[in-house]
């Protein structure tokens, strides 16, 4: 299999199911223990943990479940759990749209891309090419903490909010994905079978903790569509807690994040400049040679920019 860049997408599925088919397995193995009382988060992940594949696999057909995936319980320490809330409705989006990703080959273009001007340009005006869509790229987007990012997804979502109806989510996915082990689950289910809970911890966080892996994504509401795109996002954010009348304020450091935003704007700006069919013969379905057939990239559609 050659390996591409899109795979994070379905590398960060992975994370997500070995997140939460881990408390399953926990709970099954303390299930025999009458006195036990299992936590209401824990409950939550089990039931939701499996099934999420197979219903994004199957997104052009059938609405996004978003209730039966509402997950709020993270195994690795110090995660915030936000993530597996979210993640599930961004893959289903990407999967409807089509699984396209747009491939920038070039450090200079990505360079290009985060410093093109667009003062003028509100996020409402942004012509994005499709409500879902992921930016790949040969040169890594280096974030704050160190970590490298190689992959973008971009999700418009119909999503209600106390600001507003719909929302923009944007995943910064973290190349380290690739060398990350999957949880081995046979090992986890078998152990929790016997009832025995330290096992099935030991197994899980061999892999979860291995390799850390950073998980990053901001949302935008209906009512930041009227920001300029090159507004800060965090300070997006803290604006919105301020008409609120929230105190809570956000600190967290947001190059990476502006720059993804840069990148995903930017790209579909000079999108919109070309003929209609100006991509029409550039888009090439993912090589699926040893591509598992359950892999939600398999049939990615990519298309390899030069402008």
């Amino acid at each position: 299999m050659q390996p591409h860049q899109v795979d994070r997408i379905e590398q960060m599925l992975g994370f997500w199911e070995d997140e939460n088919s881990t408390p399953e397995a926990i709970h099954m193995s303390q299930r025999f223990d009458a006195c036990h009382i299992v936590p209401k988060a824990l409950t939550e992940a089990m039931k939701n943990a499996s099934g999420l594949r197979q219903h994004v696999l199957n997104a052009r057909r059938e609405a996004f479940d978003a209730d039966r995936f509402r997950v709020t319980f993270a195994l690795s320490p110090g995660e915030y759990p936000d993530w597996l809330r979210h993640y599930p409705g961004s893959v289903h989006a990407w999967i409807k749209a089509g699984c396209r990703a747009f491939h920038i080959p070039t450090t200079d273009l990505v360079n290009g891309l985060i410093g093109m001007p667009q003062s003028d340009r509100l996020w409402r005006d942004v012509p994005w090419p499709y409500d879902a869509f992921a930016v790949t790229m040969d040169g890594n987007l280096r974030c704050s903490n160190g970590f490298c990012v190689d992959c973008i997804l971009v999700s418009k979502l119909q999503e209600k909010t106390p600001y507003g109806n719909g929302v923009l989510r944007v995943w910064l996915i973290d190349k380290n994905l690739a060398k990350r082990q999957r949880v081995d689950r046979k090992g986890m289910y078998k152990a929790a079978k016997r009832g025995n809970a330290p096992k099935v911890v030991e197994l899980a966080k061999k892999h979860l903790t291995k390799h850390q892996v950073f998980v990053s994504f901001f949302t935008l509401h209906e009512e930041d569509m009227s920001e300029c795109v090159e507004q800060d996002v965090v300070t997006m954010f803290n604006k919105r807690m301020e008409r609120s009348g929230s105190p809570y304020r956000d600190e967290t450091p947001s190059w990476e994040w502006n720059a993804a935003a840069r990148i995903a704007t930017g790209l579909s700006l000079l999108l919109s400049r070309m003929p209609p069919d100006a991509f029409d013969d550039a888009w090439e379905t993912r090589p699926a040679d040893g591509v598992p057939e359950t892999s939600i990239t398999r049939q990615a559609q990519i298309c390899n920019v030069n402008f």
